[in-house]
């Protein structure tokens, strides 16, 4: 296919389209490279909905528990800190291995 004519484009995971914001492009509309088109929402089954709620919420509470011990901790010593922010990152990559739309970049 001729890119200044056309394209294909794939979703890697199964799903429905959502519009992104300025809504679905028409039919010759112009759109350029970085325009979000749409979103592909996953589709995924009751159990694996309720695993992945349950891991959110699980998630949000431990992210909560670090965001009040941040406070106290930083007058500790260096080793206090840099645990919390190991944490942090580990809970981050376990939430985006949930909802793979929250990954920045």
């Amino acid at each position: 296919m001729d890119p200044n004519a056309g394209g294909k484009v794939q979703a890697l995971v199964a799903g429905r389209l959502e519009a992104g914001a300025r809504g679905l492009p028409s039919v010759g509309q112009a759109v350029k490279k970085g325009d979000v088109l749409a979103y592909v929402v996953p589709s995924s089954g009751a159990i694996e909905r309720s695993n992945q709620s349950s891991a959110l919420a699980e998630l949000r509470a431990s992210k909560a528990l670090a965001e009040n011990a941040w406070p106290a901790c930083k007058s500790y010593p260096t080793p206090c800190r840099k645990d919390i922010e190991a944490a942090a990152k580990r809970d981050s990559a376990a939430l985006v291995s949930v909802w793979p739309q929250w990954a920045v970049g």
